[in-house]
């Protein structure tokens, strides 16, 4: 159950899409991971943008009374301050994963300024979650967003990527199968 209620969170965390897309296009060397410190500064930086997709989804399909109507704004906004600190190292992350094949896109893109990088990769991520969401999720969704409310946004991400790392099952540097359509080239320390 727990998979099934971090998968809608844990999608934002398909930015790293980029990197593996790439990764498999590159020349056979080791592919990079990500570590859980990595994929923490990922999340606590996509969290936010995540989170308003997912509420913007899910209001239709959810009680205007429900938690998310009454709180999700100050939820959201709550987990907006944790995002500076993140950025640098979630772009690292990004940008280690994005590089690492010969694309002369990918490399400029990653040498764009922060103020152009971030509201590309926020867009980017609010795509891949509303993309991403059923309307049977939004009720877990809602449920599990009250549950981890009093958390600080450090300890929230924190809790993501350790779902992530358990569930996943994924081996560092494996690809997405049919089996784990999200699989992250996460490090074996991670694991």
């Amino acid at each position: 159950m727990m998979h099934r209620l971090a998968r809608p969170l844990a999608v934002a965390l398909a930015l790293t899409a980029i990197g593996t897309s790439l990764a498999a296009a590159a020349a056979p060397a080791p592919a990079p991971c990500l570590d859980r410190q990595e994929l923490t500064a990922i999340v606590t930086y996509a969290l936010p943008s995540a989170m308003d997709s997912a509420m913007t989804f899910c209001r239709p399909h959810l009680s205007p009374q429900g938690y998310l109507a009454r709180e999700g704004r100050g939820l959201v906004q709550r987990y907006t301050v944790a995002k500076p600190a993140a950025w640098p190292q979630a772009k690292a992350a990004l940008v280690k994963m994005a590089t690492t094949g010969n694309d002369p896109t990918v490399s400029s893109m990653a040498r764009l300024p922060d103020s152009a990088l971030q509201p590309f990769a926020e867009g980017m991520v609010g795509q891949i979650v509303a993309d991403g969401m059923k309307p049977q999720t939004c009720a877990p969704l809602e449920q599990a967003m009250r549950l981890l409310a009093p958390l600080p946004p450090e300890n929230t991400a924190g809790l993501i990527a350790f779902v992530v790392t358990q569930t996943q099952g994924a081996r560092p540097g494996a690809r997405p199968t049919t089996r784990s359509r999200s699989s992250l080239p996460l490090c074996p320390a991670s694991l």
